[in-house]
């Protein structure tokens, strides 16, 4: 049984050797650490604690790196085996439960953990800086190895219990969310009794609960406590609770990973999970509308964004279920529902959603194909491939306005609430920075349609990281130097977004045509 560990582990690492994108991965976090030195040296070398600050940002570039990466990278353990019809072939060669589970597992961290092994270097600069002692900097590395650790296994169990890579992208992001941030939840929970119950002694209880409840898992969210493993002193102030805290959630999670494993993979084995969710949608739509003259465009309008169904979910129901929540959560914060912060709170609510809805919708486009092998049939239909990706995309366009409807709608609510005019409307839709923020959600959307024909998944929320976080933060910082070196003048506001929105506009058409090659290049292998 350990020999058959070994052999996934350092089969495992012999796949990862060989991957261009990890290695890219790790060269990006380099590249990130060492421009927030570069910023850190320029702006704060002749300040006192210098060390600390770069210390506790480059902890939180970490921290932040691996929860996104590694949520996409450790979901896929086994149920990438599952999706691409080996499972069976895996069982076969007679390794146990947890042989698989280990061996599965265990390559996926030690990935994760060669993201320290590249800010370890950085974090002991820190200390010629001034302002951290190398136990912080130990206490750190071990917050966050301990954090992998607990992340890997949680993406365990959310990869053996799903079927496809999107089910357990999504399991292990609620269950990340239930751990990091339950002490949000439960400050909301107390507020919302309160609310309900007023000033009763049954309201008392309940506030007293979760609150002593919240304290406790703010004790043991890494993302709380960040900059707390940078205070440590002595050798006594290395551990903490939320390092325990972790290691035992991910042993619970490995536990149930290896209990489930027999009942949730034997679909795997009988072959009940060969057909692909399209497929099965085809057995049970066995009535569904005329094909419209462009079969590519309804393929796309009808099975990636579900039909008129879904449509009128987005600009129905989504809304309801938006305004709701946020009205809730008023009721608890601000203890009383107040419309404007309800409105307030459903406008960034349904930014969000329509954001997140436009994401999915062009990040299953083209990657479902791929992974469903039915790219060479599109790719060879009689026309070109530029005008087969162009039908598929229109073909979702519909849904992804749709999502933004809820967005559009409370905005003109918070409008006629407010007393504001349409001029006021006109004149910031007037500005170019507001059609600037347009194009570049175009730009974000083409360039993770590009990423997802290169990886397995998380394309686009590789995407979206690179360019709402990684490219604005380095962009701002290096305009900010330009504006406070030659002052702000009135072409940062006119000029400088219409050259901005012309240059989106190329970035959007070079990614469409470099996604048409991709599409020609693996449809030929």
């Amino acid at each position: 049984m350990q020999l058959r560990a070994t052999a996934f582990l350092m089969r495992s690492i012999r796949q990862d050797s060989r991957l261009v994108s990890h290695h890219g991965m790790r060269a990006g976090l380099a590249a990130m650490v060492l421009y927030l030195f570069f910023m850190q040296f320029y702006f704060m070398a002749n300040r006192s604690g210098a060390g600390a600050a770069f210390a506790g940002s480059v902890v939180k570039c970490c921290y932040w790196f691996l929860t996104i990466v590694g949520g996409v990278h450790f979901s896929g353990a086994i149920v990438e085996e599952k999706e691409e019809g080996t499972f069976a072939l895996l069982r076969m060669t007679g390794a146990s439960s947890f042989s698989i589970l280990a061996g599965k597992s265990l390559p996926r961290l030690a990935v994760a953990i060669l993201f320290l092994f590249v800010i370890a270097p950085f974090l002991m600069l820190s200390i010629t800086l001034g302002g951290v002692l190398p136990y912080g900097l130990i206490s750190s590395i071990l917050s966050i190895l301990c954090y992998a650790v607990m992340l890997s296994q949680l993406g365990l169990l959310a990869s053996v219990v799903s079927r496809t890579t999107k089910q357990a992208f999504a399991l292990s992001s609620l269950l990340w969310g239930l751990f990091e941030l339950g002490h949000w939840w439960a400050a909301l929970a107390s507020g919302l009794g309160q609310a309900i119950y007023g000033g009763s002694s049954m309201a008392i209880a309940w506030r007293d609960m979760f609150g002593e409840l919240s304290v406790w898992l703010s004790q043991r969210s890494l993302v709380n406590n960040l900059s707390a493993g940078l205070l440590a002193f002595s050798p006594s102030d290395l551990w903490h609770a939320n390092m325990t805290f972790h290691l035992f959630i991910a042993i619970i999670f490995f536990a149930l990973s290896w209990w489930l494993f027999e009942p949730c993979t034997a679909r795997a084995l009988t072959g009940a999970d060969r057909d692909s969710p399209r497929a099965a949608m085809l057995k049970k739509r066995v009535s569904v509308s005329r094909v419209w003259p462009n079969a590519v465009m309804w393929k796309s309008w009808y099975y990636v964004s579900g039909g008129r169904t879904w449509m009128l979910m987005r600009i129905l129901v989504a809304p309801l279920v938006i305004f709701g929540c946020a009205a809730t959560f008023a009721c608890a914060v601000e203890w009383g529902v107040e419309l404007q912060v309800a409105f307030g709170i459903s406008i960034f609510a349904s930014g969000c959603f329509f954001l997140i809805n436009s994401a999915r919708l062009f990040g299953g486009l083209v990657s479902n194909e791929i992974h469903e092998k039915t790219l060479a049939s599109l790719v060879m239909l009689p026309q070109k491939t530029s005008s087969t990706l162009g039908s598929m995309l229109i073909g979702i366009v519909p849904a992804a306005l749709a999502g933004g409807f809820g967005f559009a709608l409370f905005t003109f609510l918070t409008m006629l609430t407010s007393g504001a005019s349409a001029d006021n409307l006109a004149r910031f839709l007037a500005e170019p920075w507001c059609w600037h923020f347009v194009s570049w959600i175009a730009v974000t959307l083409h360039f993770g349609l590009l990423l997802t024909t290169y990886v397995r998944h998380g394309g686009m929320l590789l995407a979206v990281a690179v360019l709402w976080v990684a490219l604005p933060m380095f962009l701002g910082i290096s305009m900010s130097l330009i504006v406070f070196g030659f002052g702000a003048v009135e072409i940062i506001r006119y000029l400088m977004p219409l050259f901005l929105i012309g240059l989106e506009v190329a970035l959007c058409v070079s990614a469409f045509w470099a996604t048409v090659r991709r599409l020609d290049k693996l449809a030929s292998n």
